[in-house]
């Protein structure tokens, strides 16, 4: 898994103006220079975490550790998911077809939507 941050900034409570990788100088829970010069009203550090792809599998309990690991977070963790298929049809060690994408985002929908954080 890789980690990494965000920052976002906002033009107001609703719009995103834009995004960036924070100045690593920077001491956290300073406010951007960009937001105290009124450029944006605010801004908001985010995690990003990159996990390892899933796979459909019949039953959970064939997922290989690092699948477990991605779930665990997904669960556990205030989560944004932004899932990207391969459209190729050629994803995954057995070659994942797009339906099987498809019901793979299904399946993680329906486990985060019944997680309460």
């Amino acid at each position: 898994m890789t980690l990494g941050h965000v920052e976002v900034f906002w033009s107001d409570n609703s719009s995103i103006a834009k995004a960036a990788v924070p100045d690593e100088r920077r001491k956290p829970g300073s406010v951007s220079q960009e937001v105290v010069m009124g450029k944006y009203a605010f801004s908001q550090l985010c995690q990003v975490m990159d996990s390892p792809g899933l796979i459909l599998r019949d039953n959970e309990e064939e997922r290989n550790e690092m699948e477990l690991l991605t779930m665990a977070a997904m669960q556990h963790l205030p989560t944004a998911v932004i899932y990207v298929m391969d459209l190729t049809g050629e994803a995954g060690d057995k070659f994942s077809s797009v339906s099987d994408q498809l019901e793979l985002r299904r399946r993680v929908c329906c486990l985060l939507c019944s997680v309460s954080h």
